[in-house]
């Protein structure tokens, strides 16, 4: 039913909740193509550089990984070949880190070193891992894990060595007996 004009009812739009409101509004802003959309695209781009950037960063340390695992390794075996030979820290101790020759000269590290003394000087090397590398501004660092048969036993050795600008040093060392042949020691 029609009502006559002038009767005193003025028609009004049924009211919409303010979150109606706001999705109307946002719905009819992203379809002009205004700021939501450059703003999306923006953020696009910038995570696609932040993955370019990633992947970068992942293939240069991956590449100097390997380029300090070829360059050290030699160094490591030379290390423990020399150290092996009469297990004396003074043979060595230009080429091992600060710490680790005081923590050698300590009474657990002279313990250490008649331990490990028993095993003889060194024979041969297989099995060579490396791990565990780090690189910063400050220098680089790497695990090289390798069996090694010695004079009177079979043992793993794990060589830490760190590298600054200057020259690489063994900070760290640790053997893991797996067989002593006490029977050739004795004769």
């Amino acid at each position: 039913m029609a009502r006559a004009v002038g009767t005193g009812y003025v028609w009004k739009p049924p009211t919409l909740a303010p979150d109606i409101r706001n999705r109307i509004a946002l719905g009819v802003f992203l379809a002009e193509g205004k700021q939501p959309v450059r703003i999306v695209k923006v953020i696009l781009m910038a995570l696609g550089a932040v993955f370019v950037l990633g992947i970068a960063f992942l293939v240069w340390l991956s590449r100097t990984a390997a380029h300090f695992e070829a360059e050290e390794q030699t160094f490591a075996e030379t290390f423990l070949a020399d150290f092996s030979k009469r297990w004396e820290v003074s043979d060595v101790s230009s080429r091992a880190g600060s710490a680790f020759v005081q923590e050698l000269q300590m009474p657990q590290g002279r313990e250490w070193l008649n331990r490990a003394s028993r095993l003889g000087h060194l024979k041969s090397i297989r099995a060579v891992r490396f791990g565990n590398y780090f690189a910063s501004v400050n220098g680089q660092s790497g695990a090289y894990t390798f069996r090694a048969l010695f004079e009177n036993g079979e043992a793993t050795v794990s060589i830490t060595v760190y590298k600054d600008a200057q020259t690489p040093k063994v900070v760290g060392l640790f053997v893991t007996e797996g067989h002593i042949n006490m029977e050739e020691r004795a004769t």
